[in-house]
């Protein structure tokens, strides 16, 4: 019966089984998180856009603001 393939190991196919999953859910794991990357790598904004929504708060710089300084004096 073991010649023909009736017989099996149940213990090995289990573990072979639970390796399956495993390394599945790593190929899935390491898929999903190269796209997330990369989204995070495309959705950040220059240093000059930073600084334009900043101003647009009414923030100022600190060169402004000791030029201000200097004016009033």
């Amino acid at each position: 019966m073991k010649s023909f393939g009736l017989m099996f190991n149940t213990k090995r196919i289990f573990i072979y089984f639970i390796l399956l999953i495993f390394g599945l859910s790593l190929m899935a794991y390491g898929v999903l998180s190269y796209y997330d990357d990369r989204r995070t790598f495309e959705a950040s904004i220059s240093d000059e856009e930073i600084i334009l929504r900043a101003k647009a708060l009414g923030l100022v710089e600190v060169t402004e603001k000791i030029k201000g300084e200097s004016d009033e004096n």
